[in-house]
């Protein structure tokens, strides 16, 4: 199964959110996260379980909400390196467990469906200022 790609995700009001990711392909993997047309945040990596990073180094897209806000997800590939052309990658899952969504793409012919594990975990203010 697909998932559209790039996919939305939601993060609810008054929360706090971070998205990280995990490259796990010999091909360059990117993952471009916007916001209102806007990219905010591009992770980008290859090898397997190599966390990905922002240009900064960054591993982490964090913030907080007080409206919900979406983000739209753009996962790409490049078999020739970062300066190559990038082709999109397809989206192979995308599941919510708890607080927890994750979504994994493929780029080749393996079907291992790891190429980018994306993870994004929000957790509520409320609860976060209670110290839950």
């Amino acid at each position: 199964m697909s998932f559209p790609n790039p996919i939305s995700v939601t993060v609810a009001s008054d929360s706090n959110f971070q998205f990280s990711c995990v490259a796990n392909a010999a091909f360059y993997q990117r993952l471009t996260i916007s916001q209102n047309g806007k990219a905010v945040a591009t992770f980008s990596g290859s090898g397997e379980g190599v966390q990905m990073k922002q240009s900064g180094g960054s591993t982490t897209y964090s913030g907080a909400t007080r409206q919900s806000a979406q983000f739209s997800l753009l996962f790409q590939y490049s078999t020739t390196g970062p300066n190559g052309q990038f082709q999109n990658s397809t989206v192979t899952a995308d599941t919510i467990a708890g607080i927890v969504t994750t979504i994994t793409t493929e780029d080749s012919i393996d079907h291992d469906d790891n190429d980018t594990v994306m993870t994004l975990v929000v957790t509520s203010l409320t609860a976060a200022a209670a110290g839950h």
